[in-house]
């Protein structure tokens, strides 16, 4: 995570289906974060990871 700008990173996923934002959380901007999006793996189900500093 290192290489975006600022000391934390707020974390959300967005989703275009219904147009709504879910918060994940703030981390500090450093080493590695996996973020596992919301729902079950199928078809349709689409989220934007959304990362801002």
């Amino acid at each position: 995570m290192d290489k975006l700008a600022g000391k934390s990173i707020k974390a959300s996923w967005y989703n275009p289906g219904d147009g709504k934002y879910t918060e994940i959380g703030s981390f500090e901007n450093k080493g590695v974060h996996e973020f596992d999006a919301p729902g079950d793996v199928k078809e349709g189900n689409d989220w934007v990871l959304v990362l801002d500093f």
